[in-house]
């Protein structure tokens, strides 16, 4: 697809200042047994990215819907009209949010305001709802302006309505992490071992997801020993599925090697089976040299894990 260059004018910094734009922190809450309960993400990191994956209000995204909200206010709308504005005087302006994730194979655009230049003071509150289940790895979102009527034509100023007129805030929402957690899914095959690392054949590891659909743990109820290793609450019932766990996820690792050392820190796709391999080799600090060496770091590294829990 080809770039386009927009020669109108658009949304910018000096404009921010005239009209004093103001925009809140996002918040992020679920409705529980009739209840509101807010989620406290701490402040985003540099790439403006939220993390739901370890608060502490027992959210969890498979179970409980997920709303966000964020308002963006300006004292003074009327400066963004007029010959040094985004549109003519008779004009009217726009304020939406492209919301997406290639994730949860979702996109969609929601206005949720509109102003003209006979307004001083102007406050808008995006909100989204999301259904339990439905999110899966990350989710952005990009607050825009936009022609919402034409004014007055002029030399620097959109022509089309709906035209973008440049966007005003963005932010990502991480519900799964980079990689804590390991898609695991029972199976039924008689005569086959109690687990299996299964991978899809022709999976991209650069950009393909994490999910149960390319890459997963699969443990066979059919075995003998799947009651003790699932259904047992004891130290050995955990330590082997220490030792399968770190067995599965070194596989992975050296499966995804190749790609991996092709890709810089900035070409990792949030949620990718390379990214969570990423995430494994960072937070365990393995040396991924030798598949036996790799192998018994992850055991010892997890086994610290389930003992501090």
């Amino acid at each position: 697809m080809a770039n386009k260059i927009a020669l109108y004018r658009q949304f910018n910094s000096e404009m921010a200042m005239e009209s004093s734009l103001n925009i809140s922190e996002p918040e992020f809450s679920f409705l529980k047994d009739g209840t509101v309960t807010s989620l406290k993400t701490g402040n985003a990191d540099r790439k403006n990215q939220y993390y739901l994956d370890d608060v502490d209000e027992g959210w969890d995204v498979t179970q409980d819907d997920l709303r966000v909200e964020r308002t963006v206010t300006f004292s003074d709308v009327s400066r963004l009209f007029g010959a040094d504005g985004l549109l003519g005087t008779e004009g009217e302006i726009g304020i939406a949010a492209h919301v997406y994730s290639q994730t949860s194979g979702y996109q969609d655009n929601i206005p949720f305001g509109k102003f003209n230049v006979t307004q001083k003071f102007g406050e808008f509150r995006f909100r989204k709802a999301f259904e339990p289940a439905f999110l899966k790895g990350s989710i952005k979102v990009e607050i825009y302006l936009y022609v919402s009527k034409l004014g007055q034509e002029g030399p620097f100023f959109a022509d089309i309505i709906g035209a973008k007129l440049g966007m005003i805030s963005s932010f990502e929402i991480i519900v799964d992490g980079d990689g804590a957690v390991f898609p695991i899914v029972e199976v039924d095959k008689p005569g086959n071992p109690l687990w299996a690392l299964v991978v899809v054949p022709g999976v991209d590891f650069a950009t393909d997801q994490f999910s149960a659909d390319n890459a997963r743990l699969e443990l066979n109820k059919k075995h003998p020993m799947f009651k003790q290793l699932a259904e047992a609450k004891t130290r050995i019932a955990n330590y082997l599925m220490i030792e399968i766990l770190a067995n599965a996820m070194t596989q992975l690792i050296f499966m995804g090697k190749e790609e991996l050392d092709t890709l810089s820190s900035e070409d990792l796709i949030q949620g990718s089976l390379a990214s969570a391999i990423n995430y494994w080799i960072e937070t365990f600090e393995l040396e991924i040299d030798n598949f036996s060496e790799t192998n018994s770091q992850l055991r010892l590294q997890l086994e610290e894990t389930v003992a501090g829990e």
